[in-house]
């Protein structure tokens, strides 16, 4: 697509403290959490095409079918919003808005609070063809 690719780094974790979303792309987990996860991904896309993406959680079922926006008004640091991953209902709220950067948003998951934490970041690496 005629730049850099982005790489969309997928940080949704368990037990930490939402004030650190604020602070650090890598916030530090509670090393008693009982679930941490991270993934991520390249994609031939500048970060500009990766937030359209990304920041348009209505449209996030085309891609990843679990998500449903159930509410939402506006995208903006403690806004709040209704999803749902799969049969499991969350309130969430936005901490961090940050376009073409970062989206993060905390909430309560089964009792635990969760943050996801969406970074997108220029990447050099190649994408295979």
């Amino acid at each position: 697509m005629g730049s850099e690719p982005v790489a969309l780094l997928d940080k949704p974790t368990i037990g930490l403290n939402a004030a650190a979303a604020h602070k650090t792309r890598t916030p530090g987990a509670d090393a008693e959490a009982p679930v941490i996860s991270e993934s991520s991904v390249i994609v031939d896309a500048t970060p500009a095409q990766g937030w359209e993406l990304v920041a348009d959680l209505r449209s996030w079922p085309a891609w990843t079918p679990d998500y449903e926006v159930l509410e939402l008004d506006v995208m903006a640091p403690g806004a709040a919003f209704r999803w749902r991953l799969g049969k499991v209902k969350i309130k969430a709220r936005f901490a961090v808005v940050a376009p073409e950067r970062e989206l993060t948003w905390s909430g309560r998951v089964f009792g635990y609070k969760a943050i996801d934490q969406q970074v997108l970041e220029a990447s050099p690496a190649a994408v295979p063809g």
